[in-house]
């Protein structure tokens, strides 16, 4: 094996000569490298103790390769003074090379890191920060303790009401307890969770077995479908349940009741419970079966009273109109007779008798008439016959009929028809000319001087139907107030002396009214006491009612 000491140090020119130096020279010089060596030595490890306890330092390596050029500097150090004794420059040579390289691989590596570097934090702001971070954290511990506080005040308010909530659900079903009705509670989904004695009394059943849902068990199987349809709808939108259905009793029978269910909601909105009341209808039930019982009994009676009232106004309207015909025939013989006597009359008391007697018949026999007409109109027998008539023929051969009587009374009588007025209408010529008859009759009858004026005009007009108002005027004694609102009424005159002074039944009017809406019309008049009258009616013609001629 080769001698590596003595290739190291062949060739060297020994430092023995540095042994000759002055002696505190010497003894200076080899202290002072072998403090540095050991400061260089002591320096890495009190690093290398920083790094591993710091372990979050930035840019750990860059110690270490401080650690590394310090110790590589000792190192060389140590190679000085041996070279005083003995020639080893290729130690100290590689040394210094090993030196050079650490430390231009720190130098290297440290400028890249300076703009880095410089931006971490000064100690004075690091200083700062920390005087902040330390405000920070007062202000976190006074917030934490401020939180502490409500935390307990919103503990003790949640625990007082706990207790006003138990307190006023306790007074709740203190109060349920009191209803005479049946009466419930349920929970937003409809899980019932509470009864009322009542319901436990009627029901006979006991809180264990009501409990949820199984009230289903007191309902009657054919109505509960429709029931729990119902309930589940008024569950999902939240509306007022209310529904009549049986519950069976404690004895197994059933008995209806009326019940109401109303939801409770809280500040959201939401239904939290539903509160019911069951309430026993049954009674109401039974009292109107036996009122329906007694109606249909009073129905019966008064269908059989009907019945009689019928056949006896029946009776009535065949004894009126067998006597009308009895009594009209003679009366038609009287009148002849009494016709004949007038004329055969030779002197003018007997004449004059005669008129009277005459008068006197066609009185009654217009009395007659009127009474047969209103058997027939309440018996409803009487039909409306349409068919084409000229409404002006009409009027003009009523005004010459009448006017014999008004010539007596020197009474002047016109009539007037508008050119709008059709040539011929459909409708019932014969009711028509009875009611301007009636009030005609009535006009003369109550005028004692003036005038009559029978008018007629068109008051709707389309493509079917025309409406005529027929009014007939006149300037006689007037109809007083008090008198105005019964004068269609059968039997009823103006006043109680005009049966006496004028004669007649009350009749006329009360026929006239009846044959006008009969036809789908209707009747009025205008009046007033001392200044004479005016009566119409409005009569639809109808086209269509009369067949093709």
């Amino acid at each position: 094996m080769p001698d590596i000491w003595s290739w190291m140090t062949a060739g060297f020119m020994p430092h023995g000569v540095c042994l000759r130096w002055d002696g505190p020279l010497l003894f200076a010089f080899v202290i002072g490298n072998l403090g540095i060596a050991l400061a260089y030595f002591l320096i890495p490890i009190a690093l290398r103790y920083f790094i591993g306890k710091r372990r979050d330092l930035p840019y750990a390596y860059m110690f270490k390769l401080f650690a590394a050029f310090i110790l590589s500097c000792g190192l060389t150090h140590i190679a000085k003074v041996l070279t005083l004794y003995q020639p080893v420059y290729w130690v100290e040579a590689g040394l210094d090379l090993l030196t050079a390289a650490v430390s231009l691989v720190t130098a290297g590596l440290l400028f890249p890191l300076i703009p880095l570097a410089l931006q971490l934090r000064s100690p004075k702001d690091l200083e700062i920060a920390n005087q902040k971070l330390q405000q920070l954290t007062e202000q976190l511990q006074k917030a934490k303790d401020s939180l502490e506080t409500q935390v307990d005040e919103r503990t003790a308010e949640l625990l007082t009401a706990t207790v006003k909530a138990q307190e006023a659900e306790a007074y709740f079903r203190e109060l349920f307890g009191l209803l005479p009705q049946p009466a419930w509670t349920a929970r937003g989904d409809g899980y019932i969770e509470f009864y009322n004695e009542r319901w436990y009394e009627y029901t006979g059943s006991t809180p264990g077995q009501m409990q949820g849902f199984d009230w289903e068990s007191v309902h009657d199987p054919v109505l509960l479908p429709k029931i729990k349809e119902k309930w589940s709808e008024a569950l999902r939108t939240g509306t007022p349940f209310e529904m009549k259905f049986p519950l069976k009793a404690a004895n197994g029978e059933f008995q209806w009741f009326l019940t109401r269910a109303h939801p409770i909601r809280n500040e959201e909105g939401l239904v939290v419970r539903w509160v019911g009341i069951n309430t026993n209808i049954q009674p109401e039930i039974d009292q109107s079966a036996a009122l329906e019982k007694k109606v249909e009994e009073r129905t019966i009676e008064l269908l059989a009273v009907k019945d009689f009232a019928e056949q006896a106004l029946e009776t009535k309207s065949r004894f009126l109109s067998t006597m009308s015909h009895e009594v009209r025939t003679p009366m038609a013989g009287v009148i002849g007779v009494v016709e004949l006597m007038s004329v055969q009359a030779k002197d003018d008391e007997m004449r004059e008798l005669s008129k009277l007697a005459l008068e006197s018949c066609k009185r009654l026999l217009q009395i007659l008439n009127d009474l047969l007409d209103a058997s027939k109109l309440q018996a409803g027998a009487l039909r409306i016959e349409n068919r084409r008539f000229s409404i002006r023929a009409l009027i003009a051969d009523l005004t010459q009929l009448a006017k014999a009587e008004t010539d007596k009374k020197n009474i002047a009588i016109s009539h007037t028809v508008e050119a709008s007025v059709p040539e011929q209408v459909c409708g019932d010529e014969l009711r028509v000319r009875q009611i301007l008859q009636n009030l005609l009759s009535n006009a003369i009858k109550f005028t004692a001087e003036g005038s009559i004026k029978i008018s007629v005009e068109v008051t709707q007009q389309t493509s079917d139907v025309t409406t005529l108002k027929l009014s007939i005027v006149d300037t006689g004694v007037g109809i007083n107030d008090a008198h105005k609102a019964d004068l269609f009424e059968p039997f009823v005159q103006a006043e109680d002396s005009t049966a006496r002074i004028y004669g007649g039944t009350g009749l006329g009017l009360h026929i006239c009214r009846t044959l006008t809406e009969l036809m789908n019309g209707e009747i009025g008049f205008y009046s007033e006491a001392g200044k004479g009258s005016t009566f119409w009616c409005c009569i639809p013609f109808r086209e269509m009612q009369c067949p093709a001629e």
